[in-house]
């Protein structure tokens, strides 16, 4: 985050995004470590291939099971209580991110601008090895010069695009 601090837009995508979890949480941690301020130029675009994921994704709503590993602080901090045990993501939050449908065997992607870091974690192992490294290629190319790909580490990436520069587990940089 601190490489980001700098940049006039920080740009993230959260692949695979599912209800969003992962992308609010990313949202958090740039407010954490950034400053609130820093959400003003935070666009964190969370995709995923199923509708009804992106919809509640988009709602922003999580039950309390979901958000018990948070600490108090950062749940009150980040979150309202909204219905019987629910918690929703504050707007401020809500308007660093974006949700959409998308298929990440549907390479290119669409997009106009490349990303500073893309998460696509718990994914690549649902695919056929040709379908990995295709999809590695393509999120490759949407990752601007320097950025960075966090995988699960379970993930292999090094095989199947070489291109990618290993970081440490599970991260990638790419020249």
């Amino acid at each position: 985050l601190p490489r980001l601090a700098d940049r006039e837009q920080i740009r993230i995508w959260s692949a695979a995004a599912s209800t969003g979890d992962e992308a609010y949480t990313i949202a958090m941690l740039v407010a954490e470590h950034l400053g609130p301020a820093a959400l003003s130029k935070l666009a964190i675009l969370g995709t995923d291939i199923s509708a009804p994921v992106v919809e509640r994704a988009e709602l922003a709503v999580f039950a309390r099971r979901q958000v018990n590993q948070m600490s108090r602080v950062m749940r009150q901090k980040y979150m309202s209580p909204t219905g019987i045990d629910q918690f929703r993501v504050n707007e401020d939050l809500r308007r660093s991110c974006t949700f959409r449908r998308l298929n990440l065997k549907a390479t290119p992607y669409p997009f106009s601008k490349q990303f500073q870091v893309v998460f696509c974690r718990n994914i690549l192992y649902y695919f056929e090895p040709a379908d990995q490294a295709a999809t590695l290629h393509a999120l490759y190319d949407a990752t601007e010069s320097g950025g960075f790909l966090i995988t699960s580490v379970t993930e292999s990436v090094g095989d199947l695009c070489p291109k990618w520069i290993p970081v440490t587990t599970g991260v990638y940089r790419r020249d």
